[in-house]
C-alpha cells in the first residue's frame, strides 16, 4: 500500500504513461491530492484571501496541472480492473463543460440580470 506523498509523486512522475496498472491506494490517494488543492483555491477564494482574478489563474494552472496526470492515473486504474483505457472517454461529455462555464459566469457576476 502506497502512502499520501508517494501516490502523489508516483502519478507526477508518470505524467504522460496510459500503459501499466495503477493501485488503488495510488488513484486514491491522487484522487485525494486533487480534492484538497482545489479544496485550498477555492476556499482562498472564498474568504477573499486572493483577488479574484489571481485565483482564476490559479486555477486555471492548476486544473492544466493535474489534468494530464488525472487523465492518466484513471486511465492505468482502468487497466488495473481489467478494462480498457477507451473506457474513460464514456466519462467525458462536453455538455458538461457548457454547464459548468455559464454557471460559473452566472454566479461571478455581482447583480444577476433577468430578462424580461
Amino acid at each position: 500500500m502506497m502512502s499520501f506523498s508517494e501516490s502523489v509523486r508516483t502519478c507526477m512522475r508518470k505524467f504522460f504513461v496510459t500503459s501499466g496498472r495503477a493501485s488503488r491506494s495510488e488513484f486514491w490517494g491522487f484522487q485525494l491530492f486533487v480534492f484538497i488543492m482545489t479544496f485550498l483555491i477555492y476556499g482562498w477564494t472564498a474568504s477573499n484571501l486572493i483577488d479574484e482574478e489571481i485565483s482564476i489563474l490559479i486555477d486555471f494552472f492548476l486544473f492544466l496541472l493535474l489534468l494530464i496526470p488525472s487523465f492518466c492515473v484513471n486511465v492505468r486504474r482502468l487497466h488495473d480492473v481489467g478494462c480498457s483505457g477507451f473506457y474513460i472517454l464514456f466519462n467525458m461529455n462536453p455538455d458538461y463543460f457548457v454547464i459548468s462555464t455559464s454557471a460559473a459566469s452566472f454566479s461571478v457576476s455581482s447583480s444577476p440580470t433577468f430578462p424580461g
